[in-house]
């Protein structure tokens, strides 16, 4: 058998079957990080919506309506591309800003402040201990 097949045997078979499903997920290419967001939205609105809609005695209120007289499926279309350009701005914010750019400089610049902070606290600390020592002395 060819070596590279066998390696890519023994790559899918220690893979788990969640790593294996997040892979091939679909939206994982147009979204990146936000990929399971969608999955999150649906479910914490179905969520909410059987918290409105449950009662005690099991009896559901029969709503066709929401208020202002949009209808379910108008209000879920509107909702779903409200969520959506939200996320597409936040992308193109990103994209467009880079906000993150310039960390490695501010981590960099973190780092050396930190340092100098430390050889002070180095420096009064040697001082302080060659004191004791001349105080012992004395």
């Amino acid at each position: 058998m060819d070596p590279f097949i066998e390696e890519s045997i023994r790559k899918r078979q220690k893979q788990s079957l969640l790593k294996r499903i997040i892979a091939k997920w679909p939206l994982q290419r147009y979204l990146g990080v936000y990929a399971f967001l969608p999955l999150f939205v649906a479910f914490g609105a179905s969520l909410e919506f059987l918290m409105i809609n449950w009662t005690g005695d099991r009896e559901t209120t029969e709503v066709s309506v929401m208020p202002y007289g949009i209808s379910w499926t108008s209000y879920i279309t509107r909702l779903s591309a409200i969520i959506l350009s939200m996320f597409a701005g936040a992308q193109l914010v990103h994209q467009f800003y880079q906000p993150l750019s310039d960390l490695d400089s501010l981590v960099e610049e973190a780092k050396k402040r930190r340092l100098s902070e430390q050889t002070d606290i180095e420096i009064i600390a040697k001082e302080v201990v060659e004191n004791s020592y001349k105080r012992r002395k004395q």
